[in-house]
């Protein structure tokens, strides 16, 4: 019997992203990871206190995860950091914290996407399952008329419907007037 070596590290490496995402999700929700002294980390900007830049309405749920509504905060970083944005390392002051809530939202043994416009935002499942919050330092990926959409494939999965339980929200990202 012969077995193709590229499925099989495939599936091993989209068994250990989802486990890490599962680990990590946990870590982050329950403050359990240690906290490295200096700039935030992504336990500080899960949990920091934002200011609600832009924040869905709709009730009614859509597609396989059940995806009603979102939310939208910027974040005021205590100092400067320097991060990759589209291939250069820029130096920055705001994150955006992006929370989709709907669900429940499942623990897989594949990534949870978050995805604006068909671009990748990396995701963690909060605690009670009801939504993926990610975080960005990028602010040109958060336009008025965005898509949002949320799905589990594997780390370098494109933006579409090729992601399982792949689910569009109903509605469009609509900043508000002070950004």
């Amino acid at each position: 019997m012969m077995i193709n070596k590229n499925k099989t590290g495939t599936r091993f490496r989209e068994r250990v992203a989802g486990v890490a995402s599962v680990l990590l999700g946990f870590a982050f929700f329950t403050g359990a990871m240690a906290r490295p002294a200096g700039p935030e980390n992504d336990l500080d900007l899960i949990k920091a206190k934002g200011r609600v830049i832009a924040e869905g309405t709709n009730k009614d749920s859509s597609g396989p995860l059940a995806v009603k509504s979102y939310r939208v905060e910027k974040i005021d970083l205590t100092q400067p950091m320097d991060t990759e944005i589209n291939g250069q390392i820029k130096r920055v002051d705001k994150a955006y914290r992006v929370t989709v809530n709907g669900g429940p939202f499942p623990y897989r043994a594949l990534v949870s996407i978050m995805c604006v416009d068909g671009v990748s935002i990396p995701a963690v499942i909060s605690s009670d399952l009801n939504s993926l919050v990610g975080v960005t330092f990028d602010e040109s990926r958060l336009k008025n008329g965005a898509t949002m959409a949320v799905g589990y494939g594997s780390a370098d999965a494109s933006c579409d419907a090729s992601l399982d339980m792949y689910s569009i929200l109903p509605e469009k990202i609509k900043l508000g007037e002070s950004r």
